[in-house]
């Protein structure tokens, strides 16, 4: 299709979308609250699904929002073994085990970061019980900066539709959550374990509570020198080396706490506190780092929920507090970095019919950060927005389609609005077979980020926002039987994006500027079998992914980047993992293939594909109220040198052992 014809279809459609303003929205709102107070509700009881490691009893108004619109959507949900075996891990050491993520790392104890179809790790949204955890100043994340034992479930969510959590979302979303354990109880899990890379991590979790009251304690430390060995590709000869500054000192507390007041009302106070310290390694091509970062995180939140017949409330208020700490002793750099963000939501949601469901909600959010590269400017930025979710399903639930909207203000301005609509049909087949299609549209942005615009003196104030529109069609199968079941699911996606906000050298200074178009699509397929045989169970997952994400339109005459394939993008991304459980023993399996990636706009140059495998024994012993769960992990079983950032090493083989003890 010619460039030109794309483009008009793309302000065409972004015109026609700006006719449901902000006026339209509030409009639908007040109608809404008015329909809510004439029509009684279907007895109809919404559940969330719930890997985490205690059976949970949730007041009914928690359905969660990913699985409210990911019925005609490309989800996927992590397994809850998973996540309990490998708890002394973070949070993207699990998700190389369990997901289809593109994840580049720094090295380990280092920096990384995640994306999905195509995009940039600025367009995957990390969400932690509905409210977004990307920093306002660069508009990431550090996923290794989150343990494990501070999450009971994880849902990945590929695409746009982020209307009900906010913008930026072009490529896709990772929920984060934790859920409430009431019942008379105590309990409390320590894990430790120790690698021969020199790391050295302990957790301790405490459960008590009894039918209206629960409180949970996540404490984590973690001190790890992460002296691995390496070959350094860059010396004549590829010598092994040893891995120098690359120290990482972490210690955490998640203080997690409910209380039902009555039948249908339930308020919760979530407390996250986090010190991290982690020296920067020096790359291939430097001899010595003296460089390290300190990280301080205060996060706390807040909720109300209200269940009863006409109405389902849920009230999120937020705290954030980050301060980043950048020493640099070589260079005599010190640089200070503070990130506050206060946000407040209300949401409701009602059955205006058997078949059709709305949600409806406000959202008010302030930002203000302050670091000596904004020189002497304090920033700040309010945001509010409302959203409507619309969700419909035939008598027989074959058909269900949705429809979602968001519209936001930036400083009293109206921005685009983020809509998604969604279709999909099901049907049963014989032998309990069952399969659905379903086709997704939808449109985002992503506004620029501090640094985009304040920082000195790269910042660029005339930067716009970024806009995508983005389909995806695909097909879901499952059979289960007697013996286990099967599923497969396979998507194709197409995102154009405008405006992608992209760092260039100028004048020898990098500075943000406005890519024109860029133009992501692939496909994702996934299959999963399960087969239960007396005491063997068998879990086989395998996923494939292909990207192909290219500058469409030319920045600058004669522009090397013209039609190639953007950096750290791989075109082929595969993972297979396998557990076999025999009684009390389970053995895991997980591969990860990356196909070559482009590190300059021009693709002249490359990281080479490869190929890491890992394995996993563990055991379970039952003493009365004790259970003991001892394990041994062997990564890289095949000793591959590889680096997944340009220059930035990862280890060699090497090998952990770890133990979980369980008192209940």
């Amino acid at each position: 299709m010619p460039l030109a014809i794309v483009n008009r279809i793309i302000i065409n459609y972004l015109a026609a979308i700006r006719y449901l303003n902000l006026v339209w929205l509030l409009t639908l709102l007040s109608t809404s609250f008015f329909i809510f107070a004439q029509v009684s509700p279907p007895n109809i009881i919404l559940t969330s699904p719930d890997t985490s490691i205690h059976i949970t009893q949730v007041v009914p108004v928690q359905a969660s929002r990913i699985q409210i619109i990911g019925d005609n959507r490309t989800t996927q949900q992590l397994d809850s073994t998973v996540l309990h075996t490998n708890s002394t891990q973070n949070l993207a050491e699990v998700l190389s085990i369990e997901s289809s993520l593109n994840l580049k790392s720094y090295g380990q104890g280092s920096l990384a970061s995640s994306s999905l179809r195509g995009g940039s790790a600025a367009h995957t949204a990390l969400v932690w019980n509905g409210i977004a955890l990307q920093s306002p100043m660069n508009g990431l994340y550090d996923m290794s900066l989150i343990p494990i034992n501070f999450i009971q479930n994880i849902n990945i969510q590929q695409g746009g539709a982020s209307a009900l959590w906010g913008s930026g979302a072009i490529g896709g979303s990772i929920h984060l959550t934790n859920t409430p354990h009431y019942k008379k109880h105590f309990s409390w899990r320590s894990a430790q374990s120790i690698s021969s890379a020199q790391q050295y991590k302990q957790h301790w979790d405490f459960s008590g509570g009894n039918k209206r009251y629960n409180s949970q304690w996540h404490v984590f430390h973690q001190y790890s020198p992460n002296k691995f060995t390496y070959v350094n590709t860059n010396k004549l000869g590829n010598p092994i080396e040893r891995q120098d500054n690359a120290l990482v000192k972490q210690y955490g507390l998640l203080s997690d706490n409910y209380y039902k007041i009555d039948t249908y009302q339930q308020v919760s106070l979530k407390v996250w506190l986090q010190q991290n310290l982690r020296q920067i390694p020096p790359t291939l091509t430097t001899g010595h780092s003296q460089a390290q970062q300190q990280d301080f995180i205060l996060r706390v939140l807040a909720t109300y929920q209200y269940h009863k017949k006409h109405w389902h409330w849920h009230l999120r208020s937020a705290y954030f507090n980050e301060q980043i700490t950048y020493n640099d002793s070589a260079i005599s750099l010190l640089a200070n970095n503070k990130a506050q963000t206060y946000i407040n939501e209300l949401n409701t949601h009602r059955y205006l019919h058997p078949q059709w469901r709305l949600q409806l909600g406000i959202n008010t959010s302030h930002y203000q950060a302050q670091t000596d590269g904004y020189g002497d400017r304090h920033v700040q930025q309010t945001n509010g927005g409302t959203f409507v979710l619309l969700n419909w399903h035939s008598v027989q639930q074959h058909w269900k389609a949705h429809f979602s909207y968001r519209q936001n203000l930036l400083r009293g301005r109206i921005l685009h609005p983020i809509t998604a609509m969604g279709i999909s049909y099901q049907t049963s087949l014989k032998n309990k077979k069952l399969i659905q299609l379903y086709a997704n549209l939808n449109n985002n942005y992503r506004i620029p980020t501090f640094n985009d615009l304040y920082w000195v003196p790269s910042g660029n104030m005339h930067l716009q926002p970024e806009n995508a529109i983005g389909q995806d069609i695909g097909v879901k199968y499952e059979q289960r039987r007697n013996w286990g079941h099967i599923q497969y699911q396979a998507s194709w996606y197409n995102n154009w994006v405008r405006n992608w906000i992209i760092w260039l050298p100028s004048a020898g200074i990098w500075t943000p500027i406005n890519s024109p178009y860029v133009w992501a699509r692939g496909i994702e397929t996934r299959l999963l079998y399960n087969h239960n045989y007396k005491h063997w169970t068998i879990k086989t997952t395998v996923s494939y992914q292909f990207t192909r994400s290219t500058n469409e339109q030319p920045r600058l005459v004669n522009d090397p980047a013209l039609h190639k394939q953007l950096i750290y993008v791989p075109y082929h991304n595969a993972q297979a993992n396998m557990q076999i459980n025999w009684r009390q023993y389970r053995f895991l399996y997980w591969h990860t293939f990356t196909g070559k990636r482009f590190i300059t706009s021009d693709n002249a140059q490359f990281l080479p594909a490869y190929n890491v495998a890992n394995i996993q024994l563990q055991s379970q012993f039952a003493i009365k109220k004790w259970r003991l769960l001892p394990r041994l992990t062997v990564y890289n079983i095949f000793n591959v040198v590889y680096e997944t950032v340009a220059f930035r090493p990862m280890p060699l083989r090497y090998y952990e052992v770890g133990i979980q003890i369980y008192w209940q």
